[in-house]
């Protein structure tokens, strides 16, 4: 039988998989059975993880099982629960977006926090009213449990959560969240990462992990040399072994990692240097074969093949990210649909990228967009960066807060200073009010060193971010320092507010440590809320300054200083502050028995 020369180099059966696949399927069973389940799936890049669950879903599909699916993105290692927002977008596809916004309705005071663009398919719904924020986090994270949840209905619930290691740490601490609801519930939490990527944040994830008795964890191995012949005669369907030169070279080459396996035959095959002839696969000698050393020269080869056109789309879509989208891209190249799909529909058969939906398309695997970003010249990504960043400025003029994070990280690449300060800080604070504090640190630190390029940006609100996100992490030496760069900097510029900002930050910081130390701070702040024109202010320094002069054993000046602000806390607007005073003085009287 002829096969075209545009035949898949995507091996047709999954091979050297099969007792893995037995295991989940045993698993899943269990999970039906009520006995929730939860696998994590870790192997170097390439080595098959995402295929393997490719087939798992399919499978599982069979069964009539729910299955969500998202996915963590390099580029969206600073977007709060992005793996969850990629989730909902998927859900919100055309094809499934009827079915999803009823299901969403009873959730999305709660949703449109993680996920701005809701509000357009829901106009009359408005975000919740905010509590405190271990309050607010924890209501958070049970409305994102129980919509997933509500989806599966009486079926067995399947969320797989792919690439964790560019996952955000809020989305990791959720994670850990819905392991309660595992218990006894038809539901399988699958997760997938690089063995060989781990932040510390998915490190501590982990090592939680392997103290939970239900946690499966399943490593994927490399493939054997055997496992190897039968991968290739089942993409060229041959009857017969491969010769064993051949064989050994491409085992050697590519250690038996199953994605570099296809594209060394790819870009072979792309060469001319594998061919079909008189009804057989054949391939020229050994010794003239251009053998790709690396993935990166694989990829650059059968880059090198394409028109000049689909490399400029190529290039486009690599600086885009892993995740592409189509409507982005077509106004990034200016063409009409049919040559932009034209276009597209190419990359596909040169299996680049990969069709998602008629919204959006993927490249095939991580390593071929890194592959093509890197190809490209420092001087040409920071060009691509910039056009990108204008465009999604442009078109998504009526919804930049969902795209924060994309516009800081492109104008920062970009090396156009003022749009990257700008949108980092934003992107910074949204994620600070998502408890995200890891991706607030990364945005805060984009929008600092870009402000270091920039002459008269203030940078005290910066600084004050940046200690908050450190002290949220426990980084108590790199806190202090940016409240005391804050403090440098109000001073500098005369502002006193700011100063007695700065000046409580740090007495906070300090209570965990010295409140000696603390003292100094508060009792500083204190002094400056009386030469300024802020009850409000003054108030806040009056209880600190009370609260701490109880907790160091001055019980006595402390009641003297609740008393004397009583009176000013008897408003309406005052009361939840006069709650406060009321049971702390209490506290005081306590201590001395009355």
């Amino acid at each position: 039988m002829a096969i075209s020369i545009d035949t898949s180099v995507v091996s047709p059966v999954l091979i050297g998989r099969e007792a893995t696949l037995t295991s989940l399927e045993n698993i899943f069973a269990q999970a039906r059975a009520g006995q929730g389940k939860l696998v994590y799936l870790s192997g170097e890049a390439g080595v098959g993880k995402s295929r393997l669950v490719a087939e798992v879903r399919s499978r599982f599909e069979r069964e009539n099982a729910c299955i969500l699916q998202g996915a963590c993105f390099e580029q969206d290692i600073d977007l709060p629960f992005s793996p969850l927002v990629d989730l909902l977008r998927t859900l919100l596809n055309p094809a499934s977006r009827q079915e999803t916004l009823p299901k969403l309705l009873p959730f999305a005071p709660e949703i449109l926090k993680i996920l701005p663009e809701l509000r357009f398919w829901l106009p009359e719904q408005r975000p919740s009213a905010p509590l405190e924020p271990e309050q607010e986090k924890r209501r958070l994270f049970v409305t994102l449990a129980n919509f997933l949840l509500e989806q599966a209905g009486e079926r067995v619930l399947v969320l797989i959560i792919e690439d964790l290691h560019w996952s955000d740490d809020t989305s990791l601490e959720f994670l850990s969240f819905l392991r309660r609801y595992l218990g006894a519930r038809s539901f399988l939490l699958l997760l997938t990462y690089r063995s060989e990527e781990r932040l510390p944040a998915l490190q501590r994830f982990l090592v939680g992990l392997d103290r939970e008795r239900s946690a499966r964890k399943i490593v994927l191995e490399p493939l054997t040399a055997e496992e190897v012949q039968a991968m290739v005669r089942s993409i060229f369907r041959m009857k017969k072994p491969v010769r064993r030169d051949f064989m050994e070279a491409l085992y050697q080459l590519t250690e038996g990692n199953p994605f570099f396996v296809e594209e060394v035959l790819k870009s072979l095959l792309a060469r001319g240097e594998i061919f079909f002839a008189g009804g057989i696969w054949d391939r020229k000698p050994l010794t003239q074969l251009h053998i790709p050393g690396s993935i990166f020269d694989a990829v650059q080869q059968r880059i090198s093949l394409l028109g000049e056109a689909e490399r400029e789309m190529l290039s486009l879509a690599a600086v885009l990210g892993r995740k592409v989208d189509i409507a982005l891209l077509q106004a990034l190249m200016g063409y009409a649909e049919v040559e932009l799909m034209k276009g597209i529909e190419i990359l596909i058969v040169s299996q680049l990228l990969v069709d998602i939906s008629g919204e959006q398309c993927e490249f095939r695997h991580a390593l071929i967009q890194q592959s093509v970003y890197q190809g490209l010249l420092a001087l040409k990504r920071k060009s691509l960066h910039l056009k990108i960043a204008k465009t999604i400025a442009q078109i998504y003029a009526s919804s930049l807060d969902a795209h924060m994070a994309d516009l800081a990280y492109h104008y920062y690449q970009a090396q156009e200073w003022e749009q990257a300060q700008e949108y980092a800080r934003k992107a910074g604070e949204r994620a600070l009010a998502l408890f995200s504090s890891r991706a607030a640190l990364d945005q805060l630190t984009r929008a600092i060193e870009a402000a270091s390029h920039l002459s008269q940006v203030d940078t005290i609100a910066l600084y004050h971010l940046r200690g908050q996100a450190h002290e949220f992490l426990g980084n108590f030496e790199e806190s202090q320092l940016d409240f005391e760069q804050m403090l440098l900097a109000a001073r500098a510029t005369g502002d006193r507010v700011a100063e007695w900002d700065g000046l409580m930050d740090i007495g906070i910081l300090w209570t965990g440590r010295d409140l000696r130390r603390a003292g100094e701070f508060f009792q500083r702040a204190y002094n400056l809320s009386q030469t300024l024109s802020d009850p409000q202010r003054y108030l806040s320094s009056h209880m600190r300054l009370a609260n701490w002069k109880f907790n160091v054993g001055e019980a006595e000046t402390a009641i003297e200083m609740y008393e004397n602000i009583l009176d000013t806390l008897r408003t309406p607007e005052r009361r939840p502050v006069l709650a406060i005073a009321l049971a702390d003085l209490a506290l005081a009287y306590g201590f001395y028995g009355d």
